[in-house]
């Protein structure tokens, strides 16, 4: 399909803009972690990924995002829209997959709700870094077996 430059160009627009709210998105979930230098939309025209994440970004969320604004897709809305009616207090899937190749199994879920999940993952991960500096910064006696009145072996974390 050929489309005229003007179209075109509008095409790019409507994707660099869609990218640019997919980076808002993050940042707003991540705004603990992450700065507007961590997570940046694909200039138009280049043929990379739609969202470029820092080194330290793809620590807090190891992804890669291809982010289309398409309406070609209403099918998977349809599909995602009925996963909300089954159990409205439940987080919505939508489940895919095309049979008829060897295509991967897909989850479809609310981009705010995969986030947020990241968040969670993010934070474990802060959380547990912190505990093993401050065990490495300090000195921990910890038992490693205990018998009636006495200790079989101890080990001292510096």
């Amino acid at each position: 399909m050929s489309f005229s430059k003007a179209e075109s160009w509008r095409r790019k627009k409507k994707g660099f803009l869609f990218e640019c709210r997919v980076a808002r998105m993050i940042l707003s979930i991540f705004q603990n972690y992450l700065g507007k230098a961590d997570v940046k939309a694909t200039p138009m025209g280049n043929n990379k990924e739609d969202i470029i994440l820092s080194d330290k970004a793809t620590e807090y969320l190891p992804v890669s995002l291809e982010a289309k604004d398409h309406n070609r897709y209403k099918g998977l809305y349809d599909i995602y829209y009925q996963a909300t009616k089954h159990k409205p207090e439940y987080e919505p899937v939508a489940v895919i997959t095309d049979s008829t190749r060897t295509n991967l199994v897909l989850a479809i879920v609310d981009f705010n709700h995969y986030l947020k999940l990241q968040k969670q993952i993010a934070s474990l991960k802060e959380k547990n870094n912190k505990f093993n500096s401050t065990l490495k910064e300090e000195s921990y006696f910890v038992p490693i077996a205990v018998k009636p009145k006495t200790i079989v072996a101890n080990v001292t974390i510096q």
